[in-house]
């Protein structure tokens, strides 16, 4: 599943143009479960399900400068791995992020 997040706020407005336009205009690209259209990520799945049972590979795709979501708190665990570039990440601990 595709999703656009413009001006961190999900967005239709993409939809007949694509993700390149998307990406192009400064919004992010985000795909929830990854490992079913990426083999390294089905491989990445597979292999980490051997120990943690439940598992699964959100990508995101953010140009340099923007946010993809604003901040929130997740109602499970995860695991961060970020491939290219750079962000300033904050992580809290406690109860859920207002």
């Amino acid at each position: 599943e595709l999703l656009v997040f413009q001006g961190k706020q999900l967005t239709h407005g993409y939809d007949v143009h694509g993700p390149c336009a998307a990406l192009l205009n400064g919004a992010s690209c985000v795909v929830n479960h990854a490992e079913y259209v990426w083999p390294a990520f089905t491989e990445l799945c597979r292999q980490l399900r051997d120990r943690l049972v439940h598992v699964y590979c959100n990508s995101y795709v953010t140009p340099p400068g923007c946010q993809a979501v604003p901040p929130h708190a997740d109602d499970r665990d995860v695991f961060v791995i970020q491939l290219c570039g750079c962000k300033h990440w904050r992580v809290w601990g406690g109860g859920p992020v207002k």
